[in-house]
């Protein structure tokens, strides 16, 4: 699932409340691994999944400049936080299927918000088109 916004604050509220309650059901808990991923894992931290937390975390470390993710535990979920701009929310279907049972229209919603925000953007036609493939959007 592609969503605009590198930053988790970017994220819509109404995604944001989506993962948060859905990652709080999943794992147990709301405390999540943020990690970048372009200098194997230089700089990793352990934070609780709210957006003060994950911003201060943010800034305070190199995330701001580099690819990073941030995932649970369980292994079960997973967000890459690109830095061209945009992010992709993975899981297994237990995870998925709560996700999306949470979000107002679903994975079309979520679609179409994503292709509208890259319409006429400076994506490159190559690189969204193997982003979209990779997500079966093509």
């Amino acid at each position: 699932m592609l969503l605009e916004g590198h930053r988790i604050r970017d994220f819509d509220k109404i995604i944001f409340s989506a993962l948060k309650n859905v990652i709080i059901a999943v794992e147990g808990q709301k405390d999540v691994i943020m990690t970048e991923v372009e200098t194997p894992h230089a700089e990793t931290v352990t934070v609780p999944f709210s957006m003060e937390e994950l911003d201060a975390a943010w800034f305070n470390y190199s995330f701001a400049y580099l690819d990073s993710v941030v995932f649970g535990r369980s292994g079960a979920w997973g967000i890459f936080l690109a830095y061209d701009d945009f992010s992709c929310i993975g899981g297994d279907d237990l995870f998925m299927s709560k996700f999306l049972g949470c979000v107002d229209g679903g994975k079309e919603r979520l679609k179409n918000d994503f292709l509208e925000y890259i319409k006429g953007d400076w994506f490159s036609d190559l690189s969204m088109d193997r982003a979209l493939k990779r997500v079966g959007w093509e």
